[in-house]
């Protein structure tokens, strides 16, 4: 990739459900002399820890780099 990432994951228990949570990630590129900032939620993620915010991210991150 042209580009470096670093962040943090992370997910969010919002019912008594244990499927029922919300996922995050925070993150910002080139580390060494950072670049961009990014910051990812999705609600209701149905127990998937922070995976689909991570790839989110990536997403938007691969896109804006290529």
């Amino acid at each position: 990739d042209s580009y470096e990432a670093a962040g943090k994951t992370g997910s969010a228990e919002f019912s008594s459900s244990s499927d029922a949570t919300h996922s995050w990630f925070m993150g910002f590129t080139n580390v060494d002399n950072p670049d961009l900032v990014i910051s990812v939620i999705t609600e209701g993620s149905d127990g998937s820890s922070s995976g689909k915010a991570v790839a989110i991210a990536g997403d938007i991150l691969d896109a804006y780099y290529n």
